[in-house]
């Protein structure tokens, strides 16, 4: 029906309020039905005269749908013009009626999701809503996954895992990418299977990789450290550089006493205590080691900065303020990283490893424009590698690091 505001629920109205209500229904182990319609209960005798063609029209087609459907209805006689019987309510009395009205696709998306329910309590996982709930985590992933996680949920039921690494599983298609991280989707089900709040198993160690600038110890290969690891005292480390880009990690060019970190983003701030050199400050001593930061100049750079302080390192950032953005923004992007979309403004976090002046270039590159005259910020992404090393260099002497350039 065309009519606009219609209180007359249309045929097509009604498979659309029943498909929705299957698609709710599908991982719930309480009955949602009977459901009854109302088609035509509220119209007024006027309303219905004045729209007498299209409500007839759309009687007939109500009808011959439910009969068809095998749905019964309620039909009460209204004036339009003559006495006329009209159906007035229609009810869904069951599920298997349900998946008779509703659209095909809803309805065998139903079947599919409620088989997957009764292979998990078949498989020996008798707790339907349980059953229920992993299913719903796994609803979007396909056949070969949904098996093997139900192997997985077996295996894992009958088995400590405490200290296994997810690749250490010995299961057939099984791997720490398919399981993911602490709280993925596929964790997430299985420990909804086996009663747990999560998977307890012994992760894959953070890495830190670093490689040495000064002169006299360049030759050594790069470093990865996953465990807490002290620089040997005959090395004389004084200096660190944290990045984010590893081009530049591997063109920094010499410093006497320095080391490049591999700042590998979010990271960073969890892995950088490795090197116990570099932490301290706040109420304790300096640290051995004095740090320089330099990320993207996007929000998540600063927030990336944030953290690293907030974890202990004290570090200075350089070529993140707002003399560097304005000077090299004209090659900067509104692009993702990897050109997944545009870069959307947003509300800034708490950062309460930033200065004022970081914070104030944060606040602009989240919401888009600069406080407190809303000047706007023409890009939200300048990365590291767009900046020529050369400013780098200029930026570290400026600190004090000893740069050691060829002549």
């Amino acid at each position: 029906m065309t009519m606009k505001r219609s209180p007359v629920t249309s045929r097509d109205s009604l498979v659309a309020a029943i498909s929705d209500r299957l698609r709710r229904s599908t991982f719930e182990t309480e009955s949602r039905w009977p459901y009854p319609l109302t088609v035509c209960g509220r119209a007024s005798r006027t309303w219905l005269e004045d729209h007498a063609i299209d409500v007839l029209d759309n009687e007939r087609q109500v009808r011959q749908w439910a009969m068809r459907m095998e749905l019964p209805f309620d039909e009460e006689t209204k004036l339009i013009g003559t006495p006329t019987g009209l159906v007035v309510r229609v009810v869904v009395p069951d599920e298997q009626a349900a998946l008779r009205a509703a659209d095909r696709a809803t309805a065998r998306e139903f079947r599919r999701q409620r088989a997957r329910i009764g292979a998990i309590v078949d498989a020996g996982f008798p707790d339907r809503e349980a059953a229920a709930a992993a299913a719903r985590i796994m609803r979007d992933d396909g056949d070969v996954d949904f098996e093997l996680f139900i192997r997985a949920a077996l295996w894992f039921r009958d088995h400590d895992c405490s200290a296994l690494t997810p690749r250490q599983v010995p299961l057939e298609g099984f791997s720490a990418k398919w399981l993911g991280s602490p709280s993925s989707a596929h964790r997430r089900a299985i420990a909804t299977l086996v009663g747990t709040d999560r998977l307890a198993m012994r992760e894959r160690p953070g890495e830190l990789r670093f490689r040495y600038l000064d002169p006299s110890l360049a030759v050594r290969p790069d470093q990865i450290v996953t465990s807490p690891y002290r620089l040997p005292a005959g090395d004389v480390i004084r200096f660190a550089v944290i990045v984010e880009n590893k081009d530049t990690y591997q063109a920094m060019p010499p410093i006497a006493h320095a080391i490049c970190i591999f700042g590998n983003g979010m990271a960073a701030a969890g892995e950088l205590g490795l090197l116990p050199e570099l932490l301290g400050g706040g109420d304790g001593p300096a640290p051995a080691i004095r740090s320089a930061y330099w990320g993207d100049l996007d929000a998540d750079g600063f927030e990336i900065l944030s953290k690293v302080r907030k974890a202990g390192v004290p570090c200075e950032s350089f070529l993140m303020d707002e003399a560097a953005y304005r000077r090299f923004s004209r090659y900067g992007t509104n692009l993702r990283e990897g050109k997944k979309g545009t870069i959307q403004p947003r509300e800034p976090l708490p950062t309460p490893g930033l200065n004022r002046s970081e914070r104030d270039v944060y606040e602009a590159l989240c919401t888009g424009t600069r406080a407190p005259g809303g000047e706007p910020m023409p890009v939200l992404r300048l990365e590291q590698e767009r900046i020529p090393l050369a400013e780098a260099i200029t930026a570290l002497e400026a600190l004090g690091f000893p740069v050691e350039m060829p002549s």
